[in-house]
């Protein structure tokens, strides 16, 4: 099981997803399309349930099919390198060459796709909690890292997403408050043992962290926070068809072909 100090970290992650992954070290331009997608809903995400199986992809498009390797890491709620043993948190290794290599046949842009299962014979990840993936060359540079958070779900949080209350950003920010119940868990000093990371769209960057209960009742933590977690709004693009370049399909405008085809999406307002 996971340490209890983290319990709370991993539950209130599973209500602020959408999708987005978020890289520690830029990738060079020839590595496109880094992907983690969850097998068991076929969606892209970094919350990920322990049990369940997902897959990290992404394309090189220099298409020279290199020897990539992947490296798996423990890290601890603020993500520092944790101190256990990869052979306490992994059956098998915790690095290993990536096997699954497809070049591109008949394309107007070459490139050749690695995929990465988990767990594979290889490894198998076998406690909650926060993980950085590290995809390196033949050399053991770094060539990219990904965050993923492997959680468990062991007690329940209530979330509530309302307007600023601060007057000057009531139409442009939204609150986020929660109340975190831990009647099941053994834990002594909530305020010490159980860590708090607010984030829109699954970005690290912009992730609200430390923040302390607002009130204490039994069993339970209400972070009713006024400006503390408050997060800009903004209009995202939600879905647009490029699958065909012979006419502009759902949300697209135009296709151009140029050193690679371009599609134009339309604004939402």
């Amino acid at each position: 099981m996971f340490t209890q100090k983290n319990i709370a970290l991993l539950i209130l992650f599973l209500f602020f997803i959408i999708n987005k992954n978020q890289s520690q070290v830029t990738e060079p331009k020839h590595i496109k399309t880094v992907q983690i997608t969850s097998n068991s809903e076929s969606s892209n995400t970094i919350f990920i349930p322990i049990r369940k199986s997902f897959t990290l992809s992404f394309d090189d498009l220099e298409a020279d099919q290199k020897e990539y390797y992947y490296k798996i890491e423990l890290m601890t709620h603020d993500w520092k390198p944790s101190k256990l043993q990869s052979n306490q948190y992994i059956i098998g290794f915790n690095s290993n060459v990536i096997l699954n290599v497809e070049n591109s046949f008949n394309t107007f842009q070459n490139y050749s796709h690695y995929s990465i299962n988990f767990p594979n014979r290889n490894t198998r990840i076998t406690k909650s909690g926060n993980y950085k993936i590290s995809i390196l060359n033949s050399y053991d540079d770094v060539i990219f890292t990904r965050r993923i958070t492997l959680y468990e779900e062991v007690t329940p949080v209530g979330v509530r997403v309302t307007r600023s209350r601060n007057t000057k950003t009531l139409d442009t920010q939204q609150t986020v408050n929660f109340t975190v119940n831990y009647s099941t868990l053994n834990i002594n000093n909530p305020q010490q043992e159980i860590h708090v990371v607010v984030m829109q769209n699954q970005n690290w960057e912009t992730a609200i962290t430390n923040l302390q209960p607002t009130f204490f009742k039994k069993n339970q933590l209400v972070y009713n926070q006024i400006l503390k977690s408050n997060f800009w709004g903004g209009n995202e693009y939600l879905f647009f068809d490029n699958k065909t370049i012979q006419n502009t399909s759902l949300n697209i405008i135009r296709t151009e072909r140029k050193d690679v085809y371009y599609n134009y999406t339309k604004i939402q307002l």
